[in-house]
């Protein structure tokens, strides 16, 4: 079964924001991470642009977002999350970096408000997507550094086929980690209802499957074949 031709509208924006990063690393995979400090719009802060896609819409939002693609998360014993379909699955905490925009948003999705790009609380930010080759991430030593994110596939029944999404959840700012901006995400773990899942984290390593990464299900193409694990 195809998860991304589901109606299943919990599973809709992150297949959409996965087809994205499928055609734009695809495209790129040798490129370094995208530049935004000199995006023309990165002043407009209370706008927002609408993009119309197949499959879906999605939001250009300019302010800072949190981004969780090569984050894995931590279950929370007991914790539930409620998107705004009425939808309520198990969560977990994911930290996150936070970076400047532009980045890609569903407003309807998660728990955004379906209207604007708006932080959702003082001082919190939104996490949103934005296709980048090097993030800032927790290594296993436990600090931060800006490393290669190259996407890889696991196995749908790595961790039982739990996956997180993070995608247009919000998330609180807790200050930075080695110099790193970080946002606290509660985010839901969902079964992946495919044979792979993508993810970002893991530097290469497959072991991170099994970490309750954020994850797409999806395939991508095998950008870490060339890679060695760090």
């Amino acid at each position: 079964m195809n998860p991304c031709s589901s109606r299943r509208n919990y599973y809709a924006p992150i297949c959409l924001v996965g087809a994205l990063l499928v055609m734009i690393l695809s495209a790129s995979a040798q490129a370094q991470s995208s530049s935004l400090e000199n995006y023309p719009g990165k002043s407009l802060v209370d706008q927002n642009f609408d993009i119309a896609l197949p499959g879906g819409n999605l939001t250009l939002c300019f302010q800072d977002f949190a981004l969780c693609a090569a984050s894995t998360c931590t279950p929370i014993p007991g914790g539930t999350v409620t998107n705004n379909a009425g939808q309520t699955f198990p969560s977990a905490s994911c930290l996150c970096p936070i970076l400047p925009g532009p980045a890609l948003a569903d407003l309807n999705a998660g728990n955004m408000n379906g209207t604007s790009c708006a932080a959702p609380r003082t001082g919190g930010v939104w996490s949103l997507f934005w296709p980048n080759l090097k993030i800032p991430q927790q290594t296993r030593s436990g600090k931060w550094r800006t490393l290669p994110s190259l996407p890889q596939n696991c196995p749908g029944t790595s961790n039982g086929g739990q996956i997180v999404n993070c995608f247009s959840w919000s998330c609180r700012r807790i200050g930075k980690r080695n110099g790193v901006p970080v946002a606290q995400c509660t985010c839901p773990i969902q079964l992946t209802p495919g044979d792979t899942f993508a993810i970002q984290s893991g530097l290469c390593d497959q072991s991170a499957c099994d970490d309750f990464p954020v994850a797409a299900p999806i395939e991508v193409p095998n950008f870490c074949s060339s890679q060695t694990a760090q």
